[in-house]
């Protein structure tokens, strides 16, 4: 029977070299404060999904940033330093002014779309009338729990701007997950990206990454792994 699971090295390897010119294209286009060219020693961790299974694809983190590239097209940037879980830089973004409002915040989403090659027209067009712009808070009475009282406006807001296209609900481990087909999160203190999600992947002109040769690369074994043998005991009592 077929592992659905197995990744051979070869494979490995091949998504990995085909993939890092797209990270750096992307990373390049923008203009992400990581070094360029982004190499293979920059990688810190990388998984490769099977291409036997539905959604093949890849995941690169490097020290600062993850790229994630599910049936050959890219769907999600994060900055890692930036990410909106970094909980402990409430308190700081919360006391430093925004360098731009909802209208910046909505004009930074769309150049940064538009310079990795998505069309922006398209998006408009197609999800338009469901575009969001909402800026992140945070609760000042923890107490209450997730769930506020209707009305309840005793909150702190944050200088996070999340821009959005398109949205839909999955139900996923028990709780409603959105799906977003277009999404960019804006740190407003410093302009920077948080993150940026392409849920429609047919809005990119980018090229796909596929290798025809997938299943052959595949099917090559894996090395066998070197055993590295401790000194028996005689080796280290004649050692010394």
């Amino acid at each position: 029977m077929t592992n659905l699971f197995y990744v051979s090295l070869a494979y490995k390897m091949a998504m990995l070299q085909l993939t890092l010119p797209e990270v750096n294209y992307v990373s390049r286009q923008l203009n992400l404060p990581t070094p360029h060219p982004i190499q293979m020693v920059d990688v810190t961790k990388a998984f490769v999904i099977s291409p036997r299974m539905r959604k093949p694809g890849v995941t690169i983190d490097t020290t600062n940033f993850f790229f994630s590239f599910p049936n050959g097209k890219l769907y999600t940037v994060v900055n890692k330093e930036k990410h909106m879980e970094r909980f402990d830089l409430y308190p700081i973004w919360a006391n430093t002014p925004s360098l731009i409002n909802s209208n910046g915040a909505h004009q930074l989403a769309t150049q940064w779309l538009a310079a990795i090659d998505v069309d922006v027209g398209a998006l408009e067009k197609k999800y338009g009338s469901q575009m969001k712009i909402e800026q992140a808070f945070f609760w000042n009475q923890p107490g209450l729990g997730f769930y506020h009282p209707p009305g309840d406006t005793n909150k702190t807001m944050l200088p996070i701007f999340n821009v959005t296209w398109g949205s839909n609900f999955n139900k996923t481990w028990g709780t409603n997950w959105v799906n977003y087909q277009a999404q960019v999160r804006i740190l407003g203190t410093t302009k920077e990206l948080m993150e940026l999600t392409l849920g429609d992947s047919f809005l990119s002109r980018r090229p796909s990454l596929i290798i025809t040769n997938a299943e052959e690369l595949n099917n090559i074994p894996n090395p066998p792994m070197m055993r590295l043998e401790q000194p028996s005991q005689l080796q280290t009592n004649s050692a010394v």
